[in-house]
């Protein structure tokens, strides 16, 4: 962390913008290019040994064009990538392997993808999450997972509601963001990451009625009552 002499007040950081496949235009770009960005993003924060299971730009460009409530990424406003997250709705065979740990990025296409158009329930399985390591404050953290808890909102609205939800993490900072997004320590994979996750509903009583009270919709969808206190009291 840098330090500042004279006891200066330290300058507020710049704001993010949130950018979902309505915003991109905002940015100047072209969805394949912001995807490209991404990437770079994954290529500085992954260990080398990890990037072979990151994809590429031909393998995730149809499938954030074709899943728009999938992904969101924060950029500052010169359109730096920062920070993303990105979900896929799995059927049950392919959901099996993620929870288990044998299950990358790099193996998924538009095909393993389960509509969010239509009412029902599915099993969610947490892509990616990733923040530039010179990002990695409390209010960038705040605001990606505010980004998500926005998205699920505004499916289950629609009726569409997630039960089991799973990730793999191969960082100690992957492991943080998994807690931070309620998900619990499961196991290890077999690739020596570390597999997360539960039961949705529970994740979103874990984060507590703050959470509930920012976004009433999503509490009632999934049970939890805005008074209700987390298992963690947090």
């Amino acid at each position: 962390m840098r330090t500042r002499k004279n006891n200066a007040v330290p300058s507020p950081a710049p704001a993010l913008k949130t950018i979902g496949a309505a915003e991109i235009q905002s940015l100047g770009i072209e969805l394949k290019t912001l995807v490209q960005r991404i990437i770079a993003l994954d290529h500085r924060v992954y260990a080398i040994e990890s990037h072979g299971h990151i994809g590429s730009t031909a393998q995730w460009t149809p499938v954030f064009a074709a899943n728009p409530e999938t992904w969101r990424v924060l950029a500052t406003e010169t359109g730096d990538i920062v920070a993303y997250w990105q979900i896929a709705a799995l059927a049950p065979e392919r959901f099996a392997q993620a929870r288990a740990g044998r299950l990358h990025p790099g193996d998924l296409g538009c095909d393993d993808y389960r509509s969010l158009s239509a009412p029902g329930a599915r099993d969610l399985y947490f892509v990616s999450i990733c923040i530039d390591p010179a990002w990695r404050d409390l209010r960038t953290r705040w605001q990606l997972i505010d980004s998500f808890f926005e998205v699920v909102e505004v499916l289950a609205a629609r009726g569409v509601t997630f039960e089991q939800i799973a990730a793999t993490a191969h960082s100690e900072e992957g492991s943080r963001l998994c807690e931070a997004f309620g998900l619990a320590y499961l196991h290890d994979a077999p690739d020596h990451g570390a597999c997360h996750g539960g039961v949705f509903a529970d994740v979103v009583r874990s984060l507590g009625p703050s959470l509930a009270r920012r976004r009433p919709r999503l509490a009632a969808a999934y049970g939890v009552d805005a008074g209700e206190r987390s298992p963690c009291g947090r």
